[in-house]
């Protein structure tokens, strides 16, 4: 049998573990020994679902690279909305673990150009669900890293349709717990209204 001995020494501070094999463990006077099979270890976690991010959030980074630049020597606002539709695919795939196609994307504003340079963090997250879609919430901070300043340049939402097989598919509801999170379900809902999306 796959077995380890632990040896259990209780400090004041805390407790401190050491692991001895089977055959050396009749070298020490053990306070509390526990045996514990190992491939059932090895197998209670090969069984467990393990979660390494909110899949409500996503954050992604790029370098803005000459090659990116328009004819005023800022990036050009086609490569970033590019960048913009592949993250919020991603977010979205995150999210729903469905296909996803682009339904429609509101409200692109530029408020800042992006210079050569910079470096381009998009942090994207699920405003709000409906049946079968969802809007993910854009918003792309430029940083200078030889100044070390940071600067809001941009903010959009994109409208995103769960698809399997060319037909449209339900997907996992949205429940807003906070009230920042509440705060973005309902402006996204008004903004489906407006669009007549619903």
């Amino acid at each position: 049998m796959n077995s380890l001995a632990f040896l259990v020494l209780p400090t004041p501070a805390l407790k401190s573990y050491y692991l001895y094999s089977p055959k050396t463990t009749y070298l020490v006077r053990p306070l509390k020994c526990l045996t514990i099979n190992i491939a059932d270890i090895i197998h209670k976690l090969s069984q467990r679902k393990m979660t390494l991010f909110d899949k409500r959030q996503l954050q992604m980074q790029f370098l803005v690279t000459p090659e990116m630049s328009n004819f005023s020597g800022e990036m050009h606002g086609g490569d970033l909305l590019k960048i913009l539709d592949r993250t919020d695919y991603t977010a979205a795939l995150r999210y729903t673990g469905k296909d996803v196609v682009t339904l429609s994307v509101d409200r692109v504003i530029f408020k800042q150009p992006i210079h050569i340079g910079e470096l381009v963090t998009l942090l994207a997250n699920v405003n709000y669900t409906g049946r079968t879609s969802l809007e993910i919430g854009i918003k792309v901070i430029a940083e200078d890293m030889k100044s070390q300043s940071v600067r809001h340049t941009n903010s959009c939402f994109f409208t995103m349709v769960a698809v399997e097989n060319g037909k449209t598919v339900t997907i996992e509801s949205l429940n807003p717990n906070t009230e920042e999170e509440k705060r973005r379900f309902a402006e996204a809902a008004e903004r489906r209204r407006a669009a007549g999306l619903f």
